[in-house]
């Protein structure tokens, strides 16, 4: 389950040193810089790309991810016969209602109980975990309490420009001496790089909310054969914290870029018009150019 991937790297504690984290003010430094009010938040997670130009596209048109409406008869065991974008709606559900479960658990010290319609496959795979997650809460010497996930809580960001993100899951209430963690629930394995950088923008602002590390990231996704659940763990270190970063510097340079042209890209109130940006030079294809979201799009407009 989630909450045993997380706590499994918080015990073997193997990360290097992160050099500049979300609470301190030089993260966000170029963006302040640029007086916004208000921002897309998932602009900090666009994925990788040889320029400015995702950036770019992220903020103008609308993403592309590749069989979002092919159709899925089974999940989990269960019988849906939908398209996958519902598919995934169901999948929420039941992650869901299994973290909510396993918070019960954790607070009453009672049986694991489990909503009714939740998938029998996630209920075996969140209840065969749980003496693997008491031995971790004795290595580690923390109360049951103190594990308990916050699912689906949105993240105050009122002192930067962005609506408020709403992580699938945090991990906040473990002793200071140990960091925070983010979890995502993904129908659609394996996770794409952008998924990663979504779990590093996750940690910065939920580092800037707790003034405290957040070092780890678990993605629960299901196998290809959509039968399976299978947790993906992640040290959300300086290289993931480069991209998000990254991300930030493109968007200066686009904001660089229109005015430089003339063009009123912030309006007097802070605000950001994407219709003002000008599109960046096209690079030359990279690896990460075939998963990109924006790849059609990208290509079509030259």
């Amino acid at each position: 389950m989630p909450t045993t991937a997380f706590l499994s790297q918080v015990r073997a504690d193997r990360a290097p040193a992160v050099t500049l984290r979300g609470f301190e003010e030089e993260f966000w430094q170029e963006l302040r810089s640029l007086r916004l009010s208000a921002l897309p938040w998932r602009v900090l997670c666009t994925g990788p790309c040889p320029n400015s130009r995702r950036v770019f596209f992220q903020l103008t048109s609308e993403p592309e991810v590749a069989g979002r409406d092919c159709h899925i008869d089974m999940l989990l065991g269960e019988r849906l016969r939908c398209t996958r974008r519902e598919a995934g709606r169901y999948f929420d559900e039941w992650i869901n209602a299994a973290n909510a479960a396993t918070n019960r658990w954790l607070r009453n010290n009672g049986g694991l109980s489990f909503d009714e319609g939740c998938a029998q496959e996630v209920r075996e795979f969140y209840g065969s975990r749980l003496s693997e997650l008491e031995e971790l809460l004795r290595a580690l010497g923390i109360g049951k309490a103190s594990a308990v996930m916050a699912v689906q809580e949105p993240l105050d960001v009122s002192e930067l420009p962005f609506d408020p993100p709403m992580p699938d899951g945090i991990w906040t209430d473990l002793p200071a001496r140990y960091p925070c963690g983010v979890f995502e629930a993904k129908l659609t394995p394996p996770p794409d790089p952008c998924d990663f950088y979504l779990l590093a923008a996750y940690a910065v602002l939920l580092e800037r909310n707790e003034r405290r590390a957040c070092d780890y990231g678990v993605f629960l996704v299901v196998k290809p054969d959509l039968d399976e659940l299978h947790c993906v763990d992640r040290f959300l270190g300086d290289g993931a914290r480069d991209g998000v970063r990254q991300n930030i510097q493109h968007l200066g340079g686009l904001v660089a870029l229109a005015r430089l042209q003339g063009r009123v890209v912030i309006d007097p109130n802070g605000k950001l018009d994407p219709t003002e940006l000008v599109r960046p030079p096209l690079p030359e294809e990279a690896r990460t150019c075939p998963r990109c979201w924006y790849r059609r799009v990208c290509r079509e407009q030259g």
